[in-house]
């Protein structure tokens, strides 16, 4: 009897794993028709990853080149891979941030004899004690949207939301100055956003919506912007750029891939954020400038909090706030 073993997809959204049962010598995972596992989404490349299991039953992964990376759980962080490695199962994998798997030897007593390929059946499966239950799925050679269209599920990711200060009283005195500040602003936002693997990008007149797969690079982009900003006010004659900025994590939905339009509710937050003024705050615990700040959602800072010496930055809690048409109150802090 041939070794089956199962490959599970996190759903960024439900937050349930969805299994794969593959009875293959060599499984691969990519953004291109041919691959078994088809995941189609940007961050992925066409062949991203392989897993392969010899006649023995040990396992191997394999980076293709991939353009992200290709990353396993080891001791306490994640690794990236580099060319081929054994693995041992049960092992975790990810691409990005929001797309993790599982891989890990299929019991005989949870699986049926059918082939890898066959895309009905059931798969019964029982997550892990403080885990999300695994929906019973058999499928193989499959595309996302026959799992449940993770793409228009949205993805996991950072948010990074900028807006110059009094954009609108200095149209109103010198239009042109206006359009210059706005220009230079955002020269320098898109060069930050480039150099630290930014995946969206959007003008809002005044400012800038962007996205990040890793909350450390849209931290390190933000810290960029306001250190040459700072850098210009200090030369130039001309009126300075003061700024504000809000950091979220959570998801976003691409509505048109031509209009390149981000919509969610977790878009919302970081808008909210970057405006929010100290009434909002039932205690402020904290003062925080007017310009020139970043502030961010605890669901921001939970990602980076363990990282706080080698960003060499610090968090200040500002306590609880109420963002207009966000139902719940949010848990601020301010990036220093």
């Amino acid at each position: 009897m041939a070794l089956k073993w199962i490959i599970e997809i996190l759903n960024p959204k439900t937050k349930q794993y969805q299994k794969v049962l593959a009875d293959k010598r060599t499984f691969s995972v990519g953004r291109r028709e041919g691959n078994d596992l088809v995941i189609a989404l940007p961050q992925v490349s066409g062949r991203h990853f392989v897993v392969s299991v010899t006649q023995e039953g040990a396992f191997s992964l394999e980076d293709s080149g991939s353009k992200n990376g290709t990353y396993v759980h080891s001791g306490d962080s994640w690794r990236r891979i580099e060319g081929k490695e054994a693995i041992g199962l049960p092992a975790s994998i990810r691409i990005t941030n929001d797309l993790l798997f599982r891989l890990s030897v299929a019991p005989e007593t949870a699986v049926h004899e059918a082939p890898a390929n066959q895309a009905e059946g059931g798969l019964a499966g029982e997550a892990a004690e403080g885990e999300a239950p695994v929906p019973e799925t058999r499928m193989a050679s499959l595309t996302m949207s026959r799992v449940s269209n993770i793409s228009d599920l949205g993805n996991w990711e950072a948010i990074s939301v900028l807006d110059i200060c009094g954009s609108s009283d200095i149209a109103n005195l010198d239009d042109r100055m206006a359009y210059h500040l706005k220009t230079r602003m955002t020269h320098i936002a898109k060069q930050a956003f480039t150099s630290n693997n930014g995946s969206f990008y959007k003008s809002t007149g005044d400012g800038f919506l962007a996205t990040y797969r890793d909350p450390s690079d849209a931290l390190r982009a933000v810290l960029e912007t306001l250190y040459h900003l700072k850098m210009r006010n200090q030369k130039t004659k001309n009126l300075p750029v003061h700024v504000r900025i809000g950091l979220h994590a959570g998801i976003t939905y691409l509505i048109d891939e031509q209009t390149r339009d981000l919509h969610g509710n977790d878009v919302n937050v970081a808008f909210r954020l970057e405006s929010i003024q100290k009434s909002a705050f039932d205690t402020l615990e904290a003062e925080f400038p007017e310009q020139d700040r970043v502030l961010c959602t605890k669901a921001f800072y939970d990602k980076l909090k363990d990282q706080v010496i080698s960003l060499d930055v610090s968090f200040v809690r500002c306590g609880m706030a109420a963002l207009k048409g966000i139902k719940e109150p949010i848990e601020v802090y301010w990036v220093r």
